[in-house]
């Protein structure tokens, strides 16, 4: 992950904090990941603002290829989801195979939908790549410009039916999220058109993370033996995921954090309030 999309203050101080008590820990090699793209030099707290991917991945008309031209994943499915697929290790190029990644789209996309900050109408912005043919902007952006011809060709003989058999993107209607509802057959797929064509980076980001204190069902944290750490709890982003590696739609941060505050408090109430017979 090398372009976070989270608050450039989250820096881990929850989790400092429980490690010098010697709480135990959980999912640390997971996150909240997500597809992000920037636009150079536009920052936050003095920091370069990386947005999150939506409509830019998931609407009729877009594809997002690797860097050898190829598309590599269900473009519509959820952020954290599609968000693996930038971490496939080649042992042979001994590299991540899917980075640097693209979303290709062409002038009709820009015409009807908002991309990243620039709004249907508006005058394409200089930060998206732009050519008159795919073998062009496969030649800007570096990638195979014959690859990313029979790409985009392949994807079109099917998206013309709202089909994509190589992926699935659209059959689940979780991916029509950030569809179009207008778009006829399938909200998340359909062909890319004509020329000029524009195609925008994408980068591997998170907006949170998924390791911390382990927690039972009070919200206690505990110790490497399973036992509570007195006095001590822990919930929303500052304790484990309950999650896992998996994302199972919007609020999946938000949700754990109500019930097990709300559990919490309880606890913490009734356990205060507990005087010895």
């Amino acid at each position: 992950m090398t372009a976070p999309a989270s608050l450039p203050l989250s820096t881990g101080d929850g989790l400092k904090m429980v490690m010098k008590v010697g709480a135990d820990l959980a999912n640390l090699n997971e996150a909240f990941w997500v597809p992000t793209v920037k636009i150079e030099g536009e920052e936050f707290e003095g920091t370069q603002l990386y947005r999150m991917t939506r409509g830019e991945r998931s609407l009729p008309g877009s594809i997002m290829v690797n860097k050898h031209g190829k598309r590599f994943v269900n473009e519509a499915a959820n952020y954290n989801d599609t968000s693996k697929a930038f971490h496939y290790f080649d042992a042979v190029e001994y590299g991540y195979i899917n980075l640097p990644a693209w979303i290709i789209i062409d002038d009709e996309f820009t015409s009807k939908y908002t991309v990243v900050t620039s709004l249907p109408g508006e005058e394409n912005p200089d930060w998206l790549v732009k050519a008159d043919t795919i073998t062009e902007l496969a030649n800007k952006i570096e990638v195979n410009p014959e690859n990313l011809k029979n790409t985009v060709e392949s994807y079109n003989n099917h998206a013309l039916n709202g089909k994509d058999p190589e992926f699935h993107r659209g059959e689940s209607e979780y991916n029509w999220y950030y569809g179009d509802p207008e778009h006829p057959i399938n909200p998340s797929v359909g062909p890319i058109g004509k020329g000029p064509y524009y195609a925008l980076r994408v980068y591997p980001g998170a907006i949170g993370t998924k390791g911390d204190a382990v927690i039972n069902e009070h919200g206690q944290v505990l110790d490497v033996n399973e036992e509570p750490i007195p006095s001590l709890y822990a919930v929303g982003n500052v304790a484990a995921s309950i999650m896992g590696p998996g994302y199972p739609g919007a609020g999946s941060t938000l949700g754990p954090a109500v019930a097990f505050g709300y559990l919490a408090g309880n606890h913490a109430v009734k356990k205060a309030s507990y005087i010895p017979g």
